[in-house]
């Protein structure tokens, strides 16, 4: 059995796909199986896919009629044998060293399940990835980790998996938090060792711009884990928004407010906690 799964879905990204592969398969370990998830490309994602597989036996390829980012990492991990899971976008690369160093991690120091570390950005930016020193509190207010972290496989299927309600993008920040509410603990290696391309318009951008889809993540994301969020901020509902600066309008939230602010479970937490922040409001 291999000892790590790197799985990489590829919609419509033909051109960067033997880049990512690549940089698996020049790594410092070998001990590992690649799984390409051909989500329905339309363009040459299935001649390169196969071009490739005659390279490697360790390559396999999933074709599948186009189901979206969540569902094509959660097929690549259904069929993975390793201990171990690397998600890799066909458009990513990885540093020689990465699963060496991340697989001595889990192998030593049981108690954690997630390990990444540094990163750099490239393509139409070229430079570090400044990414915040991870705690409980930061990662429920912003995501921390890229979405290539190497993770437990058996930590994976204590959840759902990603989650498709995510439609627009944060499918991996969800699953960390899905990890968290699982007991997960993560590791940061001191190492660059994971490399992002950024492109002119790149998804991530793109939700920074549109309005709309960035307040459905915020809802969708408390929502997907408000018990989580209810430990540690009493008003969860309008953390994110008040995060970005954003101003909301009261129409744009009122079915959430309804579904969550109105459900018996925050009702009971938000009379338990009135007394701790009148008195907070006090000793201030």
């Amino acid at each position: 059995m291999p000892k790590i799964s790197i799985i990489i879905p590829c919609y419509n990204q033909a051109q960067y796909l033997s880049e990512a592969v690549h940089s698996a398969l020049n790594q410092s370990c070998q001990d590992f199986e690649i799984i390409i998830v051909n989500d329905g490309s339309t363009d040459d994602t299935k001649i390169v896919a196969e071009q490739l597989l005659v390279k490697d036996d360790r390559i396999q390829l999933i074709n599948q009629e186009n189901q979206g980012l969540s569902a094509s990492r959660n097929n690549g991990i259904a069929i993975a044998k390793g201990e171990y899971i690397l998600p890799l976008d066909a458009d990513d690369k990885i540093g020689q060293n990465y699963l060496e160093l991340g697989i001595n991690v889990l192998d030593k120091k049981h108690q954690i399940n997630i390990v990444y570390g540094n990163a750099e950005l490239f393509g139409a930016e070229n430079k570090s990835w400044d990414l915040p020193s991870f705690s409980l509190e930061n990662i429920l207010k912003k995501n921390l980790i890229y979405c290539s972290a190497i993770f437990r496989r058996y930590i994976y299927h204590k959840t759902s998996g990603y989650n498709p309600n995510m439609r627009y993008g944060w499918e991996d920040w969800d699953l960390w938090l899905s990890m968290i509410e699982n007991g997960a603990q993560f590791f940061k290696l001191e190492e660059t060792v994971f490399y992002y391309r950024v492109k002119q318009q790149s998804m991530v951008k793109g939700i920074a711009k549109e309005k709309i889809k960035r307040q459905y993540l915020e809802q969708q994301l408390i929502s997907n884990h408000i018990e989580l969020y209810k430990k540690y901020f009493p008003d969860p509902l309008t953390l994110l928004r008040e995060l970005d600066g954003l101003r909301q309008e009261k129409q744009s939230f009122e079915q959430y407010k309804y579904e969550i602010l109105g459900s018996f479970s925050y009702r009971i937490g938000h009379f338990i906690l009135s007394p701790l922040k009148f008195l907070r409001k006090l000793l201030h």
